[in-house]
């Protein structure tokens, strides 16, 4: 999330997405609907009622995906890891 990608990138994002999918599933139908509700997919809606089933667990794994990037983006890293990935010396 943070710099660059690391080699194992695509594992990590597989795993995450899967978690997000996962905790969406699990969702009360009710708590899905209004996690669909701050979604890209509810502005493109055209119908009246909320589409339970695939498209709404979709939808919500990925806007949970976004909310874990967005999070992940604003975690201060300490010293040393920064030093690690960015390989930058305190000399």
């Amino acid at each position: 999330m943070q710099g660059e990608h690391s080699f194992a990138f695509d594992a990590y994002e597989e795993t995450i997405r899967l978690i997000c999918r996962g905790i969406a599933k699990s969702l009360p139908k009710e708590e899905q609907g209004l996690l669909w509700i701050g979604t890209d997919d509810y502005l493109d809606w055209d119908g009246d009622d909320i589409p339970y089933g695939d498209l709404l667990v979709d939808a919500s794994e990925e806007e949970l995906y976004k909310r874990v990037c967005t999070a992940a983006c604003n975690v201060e890293l300490t010293p040393r890891l920064e030093r690690y990935i960015f390989g930058t010396d305190e000399d």
